[in-house]
């Protein structure tokens, strides 16, 4: 294991409910003038790549339901479900050439169902 990553750990949770639009945003603004812009959905599947001023989505389930916006990074997710409760990575490759990421926990749950009221007579 490597251990003692320098404030690499910005890890922002969110709790959205299943079947709705979701924003994966960073709240601090980006890197200036990054190379490339990747998202990760867990450590070994990638969502997007931005690099050139070009978005390559990869297959995976979420193709054809996210869009990146490389201004300010952010992944829009249409109709998120249950499975796609992850850890979500975002890696920025800077023009020196060090790697920042950062983590959003996103936690997917069912709506509640209305509650019925029932008279007992």
């Amino acid at each position: 294991g490597s251990s003692g990553s320098s404030g690499q750990g910005h890890l922002v949770h969110m709790t959205v409910v299943s079947g709705s639009n979701v924003t994966l945003n960073i709240s601090e603004s980006l890197p200036e003038n990054y190379k490339q812009l990747t998202w990760f959905y867990t450590f070994d599947q990638k969502i997007v790549e931005w690099d050139s001023r070009k978005s390559k989505y990869f297959e995976s389930k979420f193709k054809g339901r996210v869009r990146l916006d490389p201004q300010s990074g952010a992944l829009y997710i249409s109709k998120v479900q249950k499975e796609d409760n992850s850890t979500y990575i975002m890696r920025v490759l800077k023009k020196t050439g060090n790697e920042q990421e950062w983590k959003i926990k996103l936690q997917v749950l069912d709506p509640v169902p209305k509650p019925v009221i029932k008279i007992e007579k």
